[in-house]
């Protein structure tokens, strides 16, 4: 496993080998939480407010039905 160093403003660099495995691009968001004093970082999707009626599970059943 690499080793990362916390730079200015509390930045770090996530290896690339991690970004490809996970997908992660430029501008891609993560979610940090606290669990058993380890720091976890989650990819998070954010959709706009106004295409979120796209997403409800009631329109995907409709989309995948088509």
């Amino acid at each position: 496993m690499q080793t990362v160093q916390i730079l200015r403003n509390g930045q770090i660099t996530l290896p690339a080998k991690i970004r490809r495995l996970l997908s992660l691009k430029h501008g891609d968001y993560l979610e940090p939480e606290i669990k058993n004093k380890f720091i976890v970082l989650k990819p998070k999707k954010l959709i706009d407010s106004d295409q979120a009626w796209f997403w409800t599970k009631e329109w995907q059943k409709g989309e995948k039905r088509g």
